[in-house]
């Protein structure tokens, strides 16, 4: 009985704090997340009249340090620790997709000059919402 009450005792706070937490997941214009907004303009991601169409956050902790945006002009991804790139949607000229069980989705991205973006999403991060508005952005 004691242990119960314990047990209780800790899960309610973690319930209560995680409740207050950012989602993460894919996101769109609709429902961004305040913090992942805040993060995208201190860094300077988007170029004026940029909008945002997805977004995914890489991190657990949904700082933003690691993320891919796609926009109305570009598809962007970005690594604080390491270099920010990213592809015009007019420059896309092949579009890949599988699942992988324990990965997610994987789609891989093709330029004209031959470069390629690797985007992987998360089991049960809406990856297929994803890729439904890249592909009709590219189409």
């Amino acid at each position: 009985m004691k242990i119960k009450s314990i047990f209780i005792t800790l899960l309610f706070p973690f319930l209560f704090y995680s409740c207050n937490m950012n989602e993460g997941g894919v996101r769109t214009t609709n429902n961004m997340e305040k913090y992942a907004l805040d993060y995208i303009k201190d860094n300077q991601l988007l170029e004026e009249r940029e909008k945002i169409l997805a977004y995914y956050d890489y991190t657990v902790s949904l700082k933003g340090t690691e993320s891919v945006l796609l926009t109305n002009s570009r598809l962007i991804y970005h690594n604080k620790e390491t270099q920010t790139t990213s592809i015009d949607i007019t420059d896309i000229v092949d579009l890949q997709h599988r699942k992988e069980s324990f990965i997610g989705d994987i789609i891989e991205v093709i330029s004209k000059n031959g470069d390629i973006m690797m985007i992987e999403i998360a089991p049960l991060n809406q990856g297929e919402t994803f890729l439904k508005i890249l592909k009709s952005k590219i189409n």
